[in-house]
């Protein structure tokens, strides 16, 4: 009677080599699985590290919106320059401007710091003039609080002063300060005046509110 089964040598090696396909499966579909997992873990962290850097970054946005908002905003408005005269006993005269500094913002500012210079006819801009150094000494400017100061001219006589009145932007005045607000940010503001014969003010180039 013919034998219906392989020889024990020719099961054994089907038998390793299905073992063989198996176990390369069953280590496939498990690199399979587990290279999804990491994917997904990564894809996972990748979202969360975007998410708290979009939390950071409208947090910031937030921080900055809110210092704008609230920082100070001093603007300049200027009165009609005057005659002022023989304050030296010699018959002279000095042009006195005055100018008003207000802050319109919703928090102080702080350190107000005031650069002032005059010009008359085609000379140059001129610091506020005075026979003896004075400094000027920082401030702080609260909410609507307004300041009032002069720019001075150097002594002239009556008529060269009327002269220079009677002149449209003969006389000019131009006034910067400096100060920061309570989170420590400078701001500057600059302006520029100019006197018209008629009696008005004119604003000039060069004025600006950073």
């Amino acid at each position: 009677k013919k034998n219906k089964w392989l020889p024990i040598e020719v099961r054994t090696d089907w038998a390793i080599f299905i073992c063989t396909v198996a176990t390369l499966v069953v280590i496939s579909l498990y690199t399979w699985i587990n290279g999804q997992m990491w994917s997904e873990l990564k894809i996972s962290a990748d979202a969360s590290v975007e998410a708290a850097r979009a939390a950071t970054d409208a947090i910031r946005i937030s921080q900055e919106n809110f210092q704008k908002e609230q920082r100070p905003f001093v603007f300049i408005n200027a009165e009609k320059p005057e005659q002022f005269g023989d304050r030296d006993g010699t018959g002279n005269v000095q042009i006195v401007w005055t100018y008003h500094i207000r802050n319109f913002g919703k928090t102080p500012a702080l350190s107000v710091t005031e650069h002032l210079w005059m010009k008359l006819g085609d000379g140059p801009y001129k610091p506020s003039y005075s026979p003896i150094p004075v400094k000027r000494y920082p401030s702080n400017l609260g909410q609507n609080d307004d300041h009032f100061s002069t720019v001075v001219s150097a002594p002239m006589t009556p008529a060269e002063a009327n002269r220079l009145l009677s002149i449209d932007q003969a006389v000019r005045m131009k006034i910067e300060l400096e100060y920061r607000d309570l989170f420590g940010i400078h701001f500057s503001t600059r302006e520029c005046f100019g006197h018209l014969a008629l009696g008005s003010t004119a604003i000039c180039e060069g004025g600006y509110l950073n």
